[in-house]
Protein backbone atom coordinates (compact mmCIF):
# COMPACT_ATOMS: atom_id res chain seq x y z
CA UNK A 1 0.00 0.00 0.00
CA UNK A 2 0.95 3.66 -0.74
CA UNK A 3 3.22 5.00 2.45
CA UNK A 4 0.35 7.97 2.31
CA UNK A 5 -2.43 6.00 3.19
CA UNK A 6 -0.61 4.38 6.48
CA UNK A 7 0.51 7.96 7.52
CA UNK A 8 -3.03 9.01 7.06
CA UNK A 9 -4.57 6.08 9.22
CA UNK A 10 -1.42 7.31 11.74
CA UNK A 11 -3.03 10.74 12.08
CA UNK A 12 -5.96 9.35 12.62
CA UNK A 13 -5.24 7.26 15.12
CA UNK A 14 -3.30 10.02 16.91
CA UNK A 15 -6.23 12.46 16.81
CA UNK A 16 -9.09 10.17 16.99
CA UNK A 17 -7.96 6.45 18.13
CA UNK A 18 -6.15 6.60 20.80
CA UNK A 19 -7.94 9.39 21.92
CA UNK A 20 -10.91 8.39 22.12
CA UNK A 21 -10.82 4.06 21.64
CA UNK A 22 -8.75 3.60 24.99
CA UNK A 23 -7.37 0.16 25.54
CA UNK A 24 -9.41 -1.42 23.04
CA UNK A 25 -8.37 0.47 20.47
CA UNK A 26 -4.37 -0.27 21.49
CA UNK A 27 -5.27 -3.85 21.68
CA UNK A 28 -7.36 -4.23 18.21
CA UNK A 29 -4.00 -2.04 15.95
CA UNK A 30 -1.58 -3.74 17.41
CA UNK A 31 -0.89 -6.21 15.14
CA UNK A 32 -0.93 -3.61 12.32
CA UNK A 33 2.24 -2.09 14.38
CA UNK A 34 3.64 -5.00 14.81
CA UNK A 35 3.20 -5.68 10.68
CA UNK A 36 4.38 -2.16 9.74
CA UNK A 37 7.99 -2.33 12.01
CA UNK A 38 8.63 -6.14 11.21
CA UNK A 39 8.34 -4.90 7.24
CA UNK A 40 11.51 -3.24 8.13
CA UNK A 41 10.54 -0.37 5.30
CA UNK A 42 10.98 3.30 5.76
CA UNK A 43 8.01 4.00 4.33
CA UNK A 44 6.50 3.28 7.24
CA UNK A 45 9.04 5.73 9.54
CA UNK A 46 6.62 8.79 9.63
CA UNK A 47 3.55 6.50 10.37
CA UNK A 48 5.71 5.19 13.01
CA UNK A 49 6.31 8.32 14.73
CA UNK A 50 2.80 9.50 14.84
CA UNK A 51 2.12 6.66 16.46
CA UNK A 52 4.86 6.75 19.05
CA UNK A 53 3.81 10.05 19.52
CA UNK A 54 0.32 9.05 21.27
CA UNK A 55 3.14 8.25 24.10
CA UNK A 56 0.20 5.15 24.74
CA UNK A 57 1.07 1.58 25.24
CA UNK A 58 1.04 1.88 21.41
CA UNK A 59 4.66 2.82 21.91
CA UNK A 60 5.59 0.18 24.01
CA UNK A 61 4.08 -2.46 21.20
CA UNK A 62 6.33 -0.79 18.56
CA UNK A 63 9.71 -0.40 20.49
CA UNK A 64 9.24 -3.84 21.54
CA UNK A 65 8.94 -5.13 18.06
CA UNK A 66 12.04 -3.02 16.87
CA UNK A 67 14.00 -5.29 19.56
CA UNK A 68 12.26 -8.35 18.18
CA UNK A 69 13.36 -6.85 14.50
CA UNK A 70 16.85 -6.09 15.53
CA UNK A 71 17.39 -9.89 17.05
CA UNK A 72 15.91 -11.55 13.83
CA UNK A 73 18.38 -8.94 11.41
CA UNK A 74 21.16 -9.55 13.75
CA UNK A 75 23.56 -10.42 10.89
CA UNK A 76 22.45 -7.03 8.86
CA UNK A 77 23.52 -5.07 12.08
CA UNK A 78 26.72 -7.09 12.68
CA UNK A 79 27.42 -6.28 8.68
CA UNK A 80 27.37 -2.68 10.12
CA UNK A 81 29.97 -2.86 12.48
CA UNK A 82 27.34 -2.37 15.38
CA UNK A 83 28.24 -6.05 16.90
CA UNK A 84 29.38 -4.61 20.30
CA UNK A 85 26.26 -2.26 20.56
CA UNK A 86 24.30 -4.95 19.86
CA UNK A 87 25.34 -7.37 22.24
CA UNK A 88 25.07 -4.54 25.15
CA UNK A 89 21.27 -3.68 24.51
CA UNK A 90 20.30 -7.21 24.09
CA UNK A 91 22.17 -8.33 27.22
CA UNK A 92 20.70 -5.80 29.57
CA UNK A 93 17.27 -7.06 28.20
CA UNK A 94 16.86 -9.87 30.98
CA UNK A 95 17.42 -7.35 33.29
CA UNK A 96 14.44 -5.13 32.00
CA UNK A 97 12.39 -8.24 31.62
CA UNK A 98 13.06 -9.31 35.65
CA UNK A 99 12.24 -5.67 36.39
CA UNK A 100 8.65 -5.57 34.60
CA UNK A 101 7.49 -9.17 35.84
CA UNK A 102 9.27 -7.91 39.75
CA UNK A 103 6.98 -4.63 39.33
CA UNK A 104 3.72 -6.62 38.10
CA UNK A 105 4.34 -9.32 40.90
CA UNK A 106 5.49 -7.55 43.98
CA UNK A 107 4.09 -4.19 43.24
CA UNK A 108 1.26 -5.18 41.53
CA UNK A 109 1.79 -2.64 39.15
CA UNK A 110 -0.63 -2.54 36.17
CA UNK A 111 1.17 -4.25 33.19
CA UNK A 112 1.41 -1.25 30.40
CA UNK A 113 2.97 0.84 33.41
CA UNK A 114 5.26 -1.90 34.38
CA UNK A 115 6.42 -2.12 30.53
CA UNK A 116 6.16 2.01 30.14
CA UNK A 117 8.94 2.25 33.01
CA UNK A 118 11.59 0.67 30.19
CA UNK A 119 11.03 3.53 28.05
CA UNK A 120 14.35 4.41 28.37
CA UNK A 121 15.62 1.51 27.44
CA UNK A 122 12.99 0.09 24.71
CA UNK A 123 13.88 3.88 23.19
CA UNK A 124 17.67 2.44 22.49
CA UNK A 125 16.16 0.14 19.56
CA UNK A 126 15.44 2.97 17.70
CA UNK A 127 19.12 3.50 17.00
CA UNK A 128 19.07 -0.05 15.53
CA UNK A 129 15.94 0.51 13.62
CA UNK A 130 16.66 3.57 11.77
CA UNK A 131 19.82 1.63 10.52
CA UNK A 132 18.18 -1.22 9.53
CA UNK A 133 15.71 0.82 7.09
CA UNK A 134 18.20 3.48 6.47
CA UNK A 135 18.63 1.66 2.60
CA UNK A 136 15.38 2.52 1.87
CA UNK A 137 14.62 5.76 3.01
CA UNK A 138 14.31 7.90 -0.16
CA UNK A 139 13.06 12.04 -0.66
CA UNK A 140 9.26 10.66 -0.62
CA UNK A 141 10.02 9.39 3.00
CA UNK A 142 11.76 12.60 3.79
CA UNK A 143 9.16 14.85 2.74
CA UNK A 144 6.34 12.77 4.76
CA UNK A 145 8.47 13.25 7.95
CA UNK A 146 8.93 17.20 6.98
CA UNK A 147 4.89 17.17 6.49
CA UNK A 148 3.60 15.12 9.55
CA UNK A 149 5.70 17.59 12.45
CA UNK A 150 4.10 20.80 10.32
CA UNK A 151 0.42 19.23 10.03
CA UNK A 152 1.16 17.36 13.79
CA UNK A 153 2.24 21.66 14.99
CA UNK A 154 -1.02 22.77 13.22
CA UNK A 155 -3.43 20.45 15.32
CA UNK A 156 -2.04 21.33 18.11
CA UNK A 157 -1.55 25.01 17.75
CA UNK A 158 -5.43 24.80 16.68
CA UNK A 159 -6.45 22.68 20.14
CA UNK A 160 -7.09 19.11 17.73
CA UNK A 161 -4.39 17.59 20.07
CA UNK A 162 -3.11 18.05 22.98
CA UNK A 163 1.23 18.57 23.55
CA UNK A 164 2.97 15.50 22.40
CA UNK A 165 6.86 15.86 21.94
CA UNK A 166 7.19 15.75 18.33
CA UNK A 167 5.49 19.51 18.39
CA UNK A 168 8.95 20.01 19.80
CA UNK A 169 10.75 18.04 16.62
CA UNK A 170 8.80 20.57 14.48
CA UNK A 171 10.37 23.52 15.83
CA UNK A 172 13.87 22.11 15.90
CA UNK A 173 13.48 20.42 12.19
CA UNK A 174 12.30 23.80 10.58
CA UNK A 175 15.05 25.91 12.34
CA UNK A 176 17.32 24.01 10.76
CA UNK A 177 15.67 23.75 7.49
CA UNK A 178 15.78 27.70 7.44
CA UNK A 179 19.73 28.02 7.03
CA UNK A 180 19.11 26.40 3.96
CA UNK A 181 17.37 29.61 2.65
CA UNK A 182 20.34 31.53 4.45
CA UNK A 183 22.70 30.08 1.98
CA UNK A 184 20.79 29.89 -1.02
CA UNK A 185 20.79 26.38 -1.15
CA UNK A 186 16.47 25.67 -2.10
CA UNK A 187 14.35 26.76 -4.19
CA UNK A 188 11.78 25.64 -1.99
CA UNK A 189 10.29 28.33 -1.37
CA UNK A 190 6.62 27.57 0.30
CA UNK A 191 8.59 26.09 3.41
CA UNK A 192 10.28 29.57 3.69
CA UNK A 193 7.51 31.22 6.59
CA UNK A 194 7.45 27.80 8.14
CA UNK A 195 10.94 27.61 8.39
CA UNK A 196 10.84 31.62 9.50
CA UNK A 197 8.52 31.08 12.03
CA UNK A 198 9.92 28.29 13.68
CA UNK A 199 13.28 29.95 14.24
CA UNK A 200 11.70 33.32 15.19
CA UNK A 201 8.87 31.80 17.88
CA UNK A 202 12.08 29.41 19.24
CA UNK A 203 14.24 32.55 20.21
CA UNK A 204 11.72 35.00 21.29
CA UNK A 205 10.81 36.10 24.79
CA UNK A 206 7.46 34.10 25.03
CA UNK A 207 6.88 32.24 28.44
CA UNK A 208 6.91 29.06 26.33
CA UNK A 209 10.61 29.52 25.13
CA UNK A 210 13.35 28.01 27.36
CA UNK A 211 17.44 28.00 27.04
CA UNK A 212 17.00 24.29 25.71
CA UNK A 213 14.88 24.56 23.10
CA UNK A 214 16.83 28.05 22.02
CA UNK A 215 20.44 26.04 22.20
CA UNK A 216 18.94 23.34 20.01
CA UNK A 217 17.71 25.43 17.17
CA UNK A 218 20.63 28.07 17.04
CA UNK A 219 22.98 25.35 17.04
CA UNK A 220 20.91 23.07 14.98
CA UNK A 221 21.00 26.30 12.22
CA UNK A 222 24.28 26.58 12.54
CA UNK A 223 25.47 23.30 12.06
CA UNK A 224 23.66 23.29 8.52
CA UNK A 225 25.38 26.80 7.58
CA UNK A 226 29.00 25.06 8.39
CA UNK A 227 27.62 21.88 6.29
CA UNK A 228 27.16 24.02 2.72
CA UNK A 229 30.59 26.42 4.05
CA UNK A 230 32.56 23.15 3.54
CA UNK A 231 33.32 23.14 7.52
CA UNK A 232 33.15 19.50 8.32
CA UNK A 233 35.97 19.12 10.66
CA UNK A 234 34.38 21.77 12.93
CA UNK A 235 31.58 19.74 12.88
CA UNK A 236 33.06 16.61 13.58
CA UNK A 237 35.14 17.87 16.54
CA UNK A 238 32.40 19.91 17.84
CA UNK A 239 29.79 16.79 18.00
CA UNK A 240 32.39 13.93 19.71
CA UNK A 241 33.63 13.16 22.87
CA UNK A 242 34.37 17.01 23.57
CA UNK A 243 30.46 18.12 24.19
CA UNK A 244 29.87 15.32 26.28
CA UNK A 245 33.09 16.10 28.49
CA UNK A 246 31.43 19.17 28.77
CA UNK A 247 28.32 17.90 30.02
CA UNK A 248 30.47 16.02 32.86
CA UNK A 249 32.22 19.06 33.95
CA UNK A 250 28.59 21.36 34.26
CA UNK A 251 27.10 18.11 36.22
CA UNK A 252 29.94 18.66 38.74
CA UNK A 253 30.24 22.82 39.08
CA UNK A 254 26.51 22.97 38.98
CA UNK A 255 25.77 20.35 41.95
CA UNK A 256 28.71 21.73 43.83
CA UNK A 257 27.65 25.60 43.84
CA UNK A 258 24.23 26.26 42.84
CA UNK A 259 23.24 26.53 46.51
CA UNK A 260 26.38 29.79 46.80
CA UNK A 261 24.75 31.28 43.57
CA UNK A 262 23.87 35.22 44.71
CA UNK A 263 20.43 37.09 43.42
CA UNK A 264 18.33 34.19 42.30
CA UNK A 265 17.03 35.46 38.96
CA UNK A 266 13.48 35.09 38.66
CA UNK A 267 11.56 33.62 35.72
CA UNK A 268 9.03 35.81 35.58
CA UNK A 269 8.86 39.01 33.57
CA UNK A 270 12.21 37.79 32.23
CA UNK A 271 13.84 40.82 29.74
CA UNK A 272 16.03 39.50 26.56
CA UNK A 273 16.85 43.27 25.73
CA UNK A 274 20.34 42.99 27.32
CA UNK A 275 22.95 40.61 27.60
CA UNK A 276 22.79 41.52 31.61
CA UNK A 277 19.47 40.84 31.82
CA UNK A 278 19.85 37.29 29.36
CA UNK A 279 22.93 35.88 31.68
CA UNK A 280 20.77 36.73 34.83
CA UNK A 281 18.22 34.34 33.08
CA UNK A 282 20.84 31.56 32.10
CA UNK A 283 22.12 31.81 35.36
CA UNK A 284 19.01 31.20 36.72
CA UNK A 285 18.57 28.43 34.13
CA UNK A 286 21.20 26.61 35.35
CA UNK A 287 21.18 26.70 39.01
CA UNK A 288 18.24 27.68 40.14
CA UNK A 289 15.81 25.52 37.74
CA UNK A 290 18.31 22.31 36.65
CA UNK A 291 20.72 21.90 39.27
CA UNK A 292 18.89 21.09 41.97
CA UNK A 293 17.81 18.31 40.37
CA UNK A 294 20.63 16.54 39.35
CA UNK A 295 22.11 17.05 43.08
CA UNK A 296 18.43 15.24 43.94
CA UNK A 297 19.78 12.09 41.47
CA UNK A 298 23.00 12.12 42.38
CA UNK A 299 22.51 12.13 46.19
CA UNK A 300 20.13 9.28 45.24
CA UNK A 301 22.42 7.22 43.54
CA UNK A 302 25.10 7.31 46.41
CA UNK A 303 22.23 6.36 48.83
CA UNK A 304 21.65 3.53 47.06
CA UNK A 305 24.30 2.43 45.41
CA UNK A 306 22.15 -0.12 43.46
CA UNK A 307 24.17 -1.45 40.56
CA UNK A 308 20.75 -2.98 39.29
CA UNK A 309 17.39 -0.94 38.54
CA UNK A 310 15.19 -1.30 41.83
CA UNK A 311 11.50 -2.03 41.38
CA UNK A 312 9.54 1.12 43.02
CA UNK A 313 12.59 3.66 42.89
CA UNK A 314 11.15 6.48 44.62
CA UNK A 315 10.88 9.87 43.78
CA UNK A 316 13.98 12.31 44.36
CA UNK A 317 13.81 14.72 46.85
CA UNK A 318 15.08 18.17 45.21
CA UNK A 319 16.46 21.03 47.57
CA UNK A 320 16.43 24.43 45.78
CA UNK A 321 18.30 27.60 46.73
CA UNK A 322 15.93 28.45 48.85
CA UNK A 323 16.46 25.77 51.16
CA UNK A 324 12.92 24.20 50.72
CA UNK A 325 13.05 20.89 49.54
CA UNK A 326 10.67 19.12 47.02
CA UNK A 327 9.66 15.50 45.61
CA UNK A 328 10.41 15.45 41.65
CA UNK A 329 8.14 13.35 39.89
CA UNK A 330 9.69 13.81 36.64
CA UNK A 331 13.39 12.41 37.44
CA UNK A 332 16.75 15.03 37.66
CA UNK A 333 15.98 16.38 34.24
CA UNK A 334 19.17 15.02 32.54
CA UNK A 335 19.91 11.99 30.55
CA UNK A 336 23.08 10.59 32.38
CA UNK A 337 22.00 10.87 35.40
CA UNK A 338 18.52 9.87 35.35
CA UNK A 339 19.76 6.88 33.61
CA UNK A 340 21.96 5.58 36.13
CA UNK A 341 19.58 6.59 38.64
CA UNK A 342 16.96 4.82 37.53
CA UNK A 343 18.34 1.44 36.25
CA UNK A 344 21.36 1.40 38.26
CA UNK A 345 24.83 1.63 37.90
CA UNK A 346 26.14 -1.36 35.61
CA UNK A 347 22.97 -0.89 33.50
CA UNK A 348 22.92 2.92 33.40
CA UNK A 349 26.15 3.40 32.62
CA UNK A 350 26.28 1.05 29.64
CA UNK A 351 23.22 3.24 28.37
CA UNK A 352 24.98 6.33 28.55
CA UNK A 353 28.03 4.94 26.67
CA UNK A 354 26.02 3.41 24.00
CA UNK A 355 24.39 6.58 23.91
CA UNK A 356 27.30 8.78 23.19
CA UNK A 357 28.68 6.13 21.08
CA UNK A 358 25.34 5.82 18.83
CA UNK A 359 26.44 10.15 18.57
CA UNK A 360 29.66 10.01 17.39
CA UNK A 361 29.41 7.26 14.96
CA UNK A 362 26.37 8.64 13.12
CA UNK A 363 27.57 12.31 13.26
CA UNK A 364 30.27 11.18 10.67
CA UNK A 365 27.06 10.96 8.09
CA UNK A 366 28.66 15.12 7.67
CA UNK A 367 31.96 14.06 6.64
CA UNK A 368 30.05 13.42 3.04
CA UNK A 369 30.23 16.39 1.01
CA UNK A 370 27.78 15.58 -1.39
CA UNK A 371 24.44 14.63 1.05
CA UNK A 372 21.15 16.38 -0.74
CA UNK A 373 20.49 19.36 0.26
CA UNK A 374 17.07 18.84 2.47
CA UNK A 375 18.23 15.97 4.28
CA UNK A 376 21.01 17.79 6.59
CA UNK A 377 18.59 19.99 8.75
CA UNK A 378 17.12 16.33 9.36
CA UNK A 379 20.69 14.84 10.61
CA UNK A 380 21.45 18.03 12.39
CA UNK A 381 18.29 18.61 14.33
CA UNK A 382 19.23 14.63 15.18
CA UNK A 383 22.85 15.19 16.30
CA UNK A 384 22.21 18.33 18.28
CA UNK A 385 19.22 18.07 20.05
CA UNK A 386 20.71 14.34 21.47
CA UNK A 387 23.31 16.13 22.64
CA UNK A 388 22.01 19.24 23.81
CA UNK A 389 18.98 17.24 25.86
CA UNK A 390 21.56 14.88 27.03
CA UNK A 391 22.32 18.05 29.53
CA UNK A 392 19.36 19.46 30.22
CA UNK A 393 16.34 16.60 29.46
CA UNK A 394 15.53 13.22 28.96
CA UNK A 395 12.68 13.49 25.86
CA UNK A 396 15.34 12.41 23.03
CA UNK A 397 15.11 8.65 24.82
CA UNK A 398 11.36 8.70 25.87
CA UNK A 399 9.33 6.61 23.29
CA UNK A 400 7.24 9.43 21.90
CA UNK A 401 9.87 11.15 20.41
CA UNK A 402 12.89 8.73 20.11
CA UNK A 403 12.06 8.22 16.53
CA UNK A 404 13.54 11.60 15.50
CA UNK A 405 16.26 11.87 17.59
CA UNK A 406 18.14 7.86 17.40
CA UNK A 407 15.90 6.67 15.20
CA UNK A 408 17.23 9.79 12.64
CA UNK A 409 20.49 8.99 14.18
CA UNK A 410 20.42 5.40 13.24
CA UNK A 411 19.45 6.74 9.35
CA UNK A 412 22.65 8.87 9.25
CA UNK A 413 24.77 5.80 10.53
CA UNK A 414 23.27 3.08 8.41
CA UNK A 415 23.63 5.59 5.30
CA UNK A 416 27.23 6.66 5.89
CA UNK A 417 28.48 3.13 6.58
CA UNK A 418 26.65 1.82 3.63
CA UNK A 419 28.17 4.62 1.36
CA UNK A 420 31.91 3.70 3.18
CA UNK A 421 31.62 -0.27 3.21
CA UNK A 422 29.82 -0.34 -0.38
CA UNK A 423 26.64 -2.61 0.82
CA UNK A 424 23.19 -3.34 -1.14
Amino acid sequence: MNSIFHTTIALLSLTIGYRYGGSLFILGISPYLIYMVLQCDARFFPALVLHCASETSATSVIFSSFIILSIYRYKKIFNLKMKTLFWILTGLLPVFIWLTFESIIKLSMYPPIAIAQNGYYLSFFAFFYGTLVSNSFNKKVLRETYAILIIVYLLYFIGVIEFTRIVSGFTFLFSSFFALFFVFKTKKIFLFPISLFAFLSTINSSDESTLTNIFIAFASFIMVILYFKDKNKIILNSTGIIPFLIILILYFYGIKNYMNIEGVYSHEGKDFSNWNSLSKWITWKFFADRAPYWAGGVSQIFEFKHLFPIPGMPNIVATFISGNEREITFGSHTTMIELIRKYGIIPGTLLVSSLIHMVIVSRKIMSQKDLPATIVPLFSMAIISTIVLTLNGQFQILPGYSLLSLGILGIAYGAHMRKYLKLT
